[in-house]
């Protein structure tokens, strides 16, 4: 097969070739920084999304094509400059950084794949980072180099000739006869002398190199850091963040399938993430667009309810549509989001649509406190003492007594006319069939008999045994308009043979036991 020498055509291009090779790794460059940022993002987050932000957008066929596209021009550019007897070590460089950065990209592409779904592994992940960090370090040698060659600069003094002595002479134009033959050998020693001339040349030119590569560092490593740490920063619970007109603080998140009373929520074996905001409006009057929070657990995101607000409410103040912050107030939200239930190790990221000059989400990585289990704070027994907590600043402290399980109970009552006379009135209370009532005195000292029973209708439950079977009523009210410091409840008429009753009081999963029989 009879074939024109191609050399005459390199020269002619010489400069042009490597102007397209520098364009190409300074683009691959970049693309490794972004997949830098990528991982470190994952790492700070310990959220991968693959329907919002797959890996295939860092490592596609488009990356693997510029990866071979660098190679092959610089076995291009080897070629040529062999035959001129160049120095040909900065493309051999250059294709080495390129194939380590085409293996680390097939792992980190397989590992996003298939390894990531089993879990958050955070040592691996730091260490995909670190190799993603090194290998950008290398492409910096092989750009400065490039840089020096288009642009044509004199280079005598990195080892170099003239440009001019690499024009084409009439034999670079002739006809050749190809036999394709390899000498692995020959190559393999190639191969070596080249590492060892990179060696002396670097050494030799190091106070040269230095400066260009340490400008070239410095623009790069502080685009790095703005990209990174400013404009894709990832707050911490409790850092105050400022977009679209608010100052907004992530207070505390809690994770929990039950209510108030410590009841389960769903049927379904859902769960909720609770997030306490503060937030402060610095523009007129509005409405917080709550929309605008999503909820990343994992690979799932979700965005907030208002179905599930009273179930909360011993909480915060859950957010209600058409509540208005005026200019310059604070105000406290509960945003609800009701999620399937995490895995154990599970990562919480918030993210906040900005609408800045450039439309970001913010990132707030967030400390869950998982309060779905039941705490047993106090035991006591009849005629002593209980305290319950409700929060840190309310709480009730009682005694009961005088316990009487019984069909009929008399009480009294006032009943005013439209005269304002109101004579004291007493009737018999009687429980329906197969009920029976639970009769007993209150001495609670700090809360008004109405408020005592308000409180155990929505937190308490009575808990009895019956030949060692344990049953769970909510406690229901039987009279509600009496005179006195008393309780009327009505339960099944099987706690008459209980061997063990309990008045469970159940706030959120704090639980007080209040022990009447057995």
């Amino acid at each position: 097969m009879i074939l024109r020498k191609p050399y005459a055509f390199l020269i002619k291009h010489f400069r042009s070739i490597n102007l397209a090779l520098f364009l190409l790794v300074v683009l691959m460059l970049t693309r490794v920084m972004k997949l830098y940022s990528f991982i470190t993002d994952y790492l700070n987050t310990g959220v991968y999304n693959i329907t919002l932000s797959p890996i295939s957008n860092h490592i596609n066929v488009y990356i693997y094509v510029l990866l071979f596209l660098i190679i092959i021009i610089s076995g291009i550019l080897i070629f040529l400059l062999r035959r001129k007897d160049k120095p040909v070590k900065a493309y051999i460089y250059t294709i080495g950084v390129v194939i380590l950065t085409l293996i680390l990209f097939i792992y980190v592409h397989s590992y996003f794949t298939f390894t990531v779904s089993k879990g958050y592994d955070e040592q691996m992940v730091r260490l995909i980072r670190d190799l993603i960090l090194i290998v950008s370090i290398f492409y910096y040698p092989s750009i400065l180099i490039l840089l020096i060659r288009f642009t044509g600069i004199d280079l005598n003094s990195f080892g170099f000739k003239e440009d001019k002595d690499i024009l084409a002479d009439e034999e670079d134009r002739e006809e050749v006869e190809v036999e394709v033959t390899f000498d692995k050998h020959k190559y393999i020693r190639q191969l070596k002398y080249s590492l060892r001339q990179a060696k002396y040349y670097i050494l030799e030119h190091l106070y040269a190199i230095i400066p260009i590569f340490a400008l070239v560092f410095i623009i790069v490593g502080y685009s790095t850091y703005k990209y990174i740490f400013v404009e894709n920063r990832v707050y911490k619970q409790s850092e105050t963040f400022y977009s679209n007109g608010y100052d907004i603080k992530i207070n505390r998140t809690y994770l929990t399938d039950k209510n108030f009373a410590g009841d389960t929520i769903s049927s379904e074996s859902r769960f909720y993430v609770v997030v306490d905001t503060s937030i402060k409006n610095y523009a007129q009057e509005r409405e917080f667009d709550y929309s605008n929070l999503t909820l990343y657990i994992d690979n799932e995101y979700y965005l907030p309810t208002l179905s599930y607000n009273k179930s909360f409410t011993d909480l915060g103040k859950p957010y209600e549509k058409n509540d208005t912050i005026s200019r310059n107030q604070t105000k406290n939200y509960l945003f609800i989001y009701e999620v399937t239930k995490p895995q154990e190790k599970a990562n919480f990221l918030l993210k906040y649509q900005d609408y800045g000059k450039k439309t970001k989400q913010i990132r707030i990585k967030l400390k869950m406190l998982d309060i779905s289990n039941f705490v047993k704070r106090d035991t006591v027994s009849l005629g002593e003492k209980l305290k319950v907590q409700m929060n840190d600043n309310l709480y009730y402290e009682f005694i009961l007594k005088d316990i009487k399980i019984t069909d009929r109970q008399k009480y009294t009552y006032e009943s005013c006319s439209a005269d304002y006379r109101c004579p004291i009135i007493e009737k018999d209370a009687i429980a329906d069939k197969n009920k029976k009532i639970v009769f007993f005195t209150i001495n609670d000292n700090n809360k008004t008999t109405y408020e005592f029973v308000s409180m155990l209708k929505k937190y308490g439950k009575i808990k009895y045994v019956v030949d060692g079977k344990e049953y769970v009523e909510n406690i229901k009210i039987k009279v509600n308009n009496y005179r006195g410091n008393y309780a009327y409840i009505e339960t099944s008429n099987l706690i008459e043979k209980a061997s063990k009753i309990t008045i469970v009081f159940t706030i959120r999963t704090n639980q007080f036991f209040y022990n009447i029989k057995g």
